[in-house]
């Protein structure tokens, strides 16, 4: 007779099964915590201010501080840095107010330092910018 806790299986089969398949067989994946952003993630930013960078992975790049306005959604709002390593996105005087989007991505270190192979850490990387500052339009909230 079918015992109804066991979903049709007689006990008796049930622990039939587990003898032939094993408790240990159930596999399950390791759960890995990561950070808020991964490698290969987009964002849309606008620009809060400008520098040129001093820190050794990145020496002499414009570097921005910004507010991003799209992306993974634990994202939206905050502030991180951009860096511009191809050196023609971040070339207006002023650049407070552009819109632009930028990956997450490693690139060779900038610090004559290191070895030529040795790469940054993951960080934002602008690729592209509107034309014309406070183009973007997003919600402000208060």
């Amino acid at each position: 007779m079918p015992d109804d806790r066991t979903y049709g299986f007689s006990r008796t089969d049930a622990y039939g099964l587990l003898e032939l398949i094993g408790n240990g067989d159930a596999e399950f994946p390791e759960v890995v915590p990561r950070d808020l952003s991964s490698p290969g993630d987009i964002i849309e930013y606008t620009i809060d201010s400008m520098a040129t960078s001093s820190e050794a992975d990145y020496i002499g790049l414009e570097k921005a501080t910004v507010t991003i306005r799209g992306g993974k959604p634990e994202l939206i709002g905050t502030t991180v840095s951009v860096y511009d390593h191809s050196g023609c996105i971040f070339d207006a005087e002023d650049m407070e107010g552009y819109t632009g989007w930028a990956f997450l991505g490693q690139f060779r270190t900038l610090d004559e330092l290191q070895d030529c192979d040795v790469l940054t850490p993951h960080h934002w990387a602008a690729f592209n910018r509107c034309c014309a500052p406070n183009s973007g339009t997003y919600r402000e909230c208060v």
